[in-house]
């Protein structure tokens, strides 16, 4: 999928200083990018006059957003212009708060970053006063509950049986489960990321399993019998040095 950018300079090179060929190319392509995105159908956004809480207001600006062929962050700042006293200017829409709102973290703070991020998704007009009401509404108005959600969901409970198990342990017995529970997930998060200090069976047997694995051969025996015998007398030896071993390693 080629950029914005590209497209538009494709269709003025193709059709000239046009407008009209500028806007159409760039119509399709952000119908083209909602459509290569696929995002814009799970959001089911309401028009922004029937917003009625902060949840689906945050869904509306996502989905202008998409509408908009979802622009990089920055060029969605830089669209929304400045804001500040002359020789001041900073972007009215900061990196942070353009994230939040796309991924439908958080409302805007104030009209004015509202405003900017409209504004770089390509909203203008009267239809501006239509999501200042919204705004205004969705933050007077709580968050409706989710399908299947009570509106006062109850605390989260310990389970029945580690309860009683607590109530059986001494303070100290519980804080010395404590520690090494930690002590087990921290130490099991160490080795997924790499960074744990191998163990002395994991120094000597771990290397030769993976090599198995590699190797796709029997795993190598935990156990070890070791057999020990003379070897036979030589032909051209009357007798076997005393001192010579042979060693013969089979699995246990």
């Amino acid at each position: 999928m080629p950029s914005e950018n590209n497209v538009a300079a494709f269709a003025e090179g193709c059709c000239g200083p046009d407008g009209d060929a500028v806007r159409e190319a760039l119509r399709l392509w952000r119908l083209a990018r909602v459509e290569q995105r696929g995002i814009l159908p799970g959001l089911r956004a309401p028009a922004p006059e029937y917003v009625r809480d902060a949840r689906e207001l945050l869904a509306a600006l996502a989905a202008e957003y998409e509408k908009a062929g979802a622009p990089p962050l920055r060029v969605l700042q830089r669209r929304g212009g400045y804001t500040g006293p002359a020789g001041r200017e900073v972007y009215a829409l900061p990196l942070a708060t353009a994230w939040r709102i796309v991924n439908r973290k958080r409302l805007p703070a104030d009209v004015h970053q509202l405003d900017a991020f409209l504004t770089g998704c390509g909203v203008t007009g009267k239809t501006m006063t239509t999501w200042h009401h919204a705004w205004q509404h969705a933050r007077a108005e709580p968050a409706a509950p989710r399908r299947g959600q009570t509106e006062d969901p109850a605390p989260p409970t310990i389970r029945p049986r580690i309860d009683k198990l607590l109530e059986a342990l001494t303070p100290k017995d519980a804080e010395a489960g404590l520690l090494a529970a930690l002590h087990t997930m921290v130490s099991g998060e160490a080795k997924r990321n790499g960074v744990a200090v191998p163990t002395g069976y994991e120094l000597v047997y771990d290397p030769t399993y993976r090599a198995h694995i590699h190797l796709r051969r029997k795993p190598p025996p935990r156990r070890l019998r070791v057999i020990q015998r003379r070897p036979k007398p030589s032909p051209n030896l009357s007798t076997a040095p005393e001192e010579a071993v042979i060693v013969e390693c089979k699995r246990a």
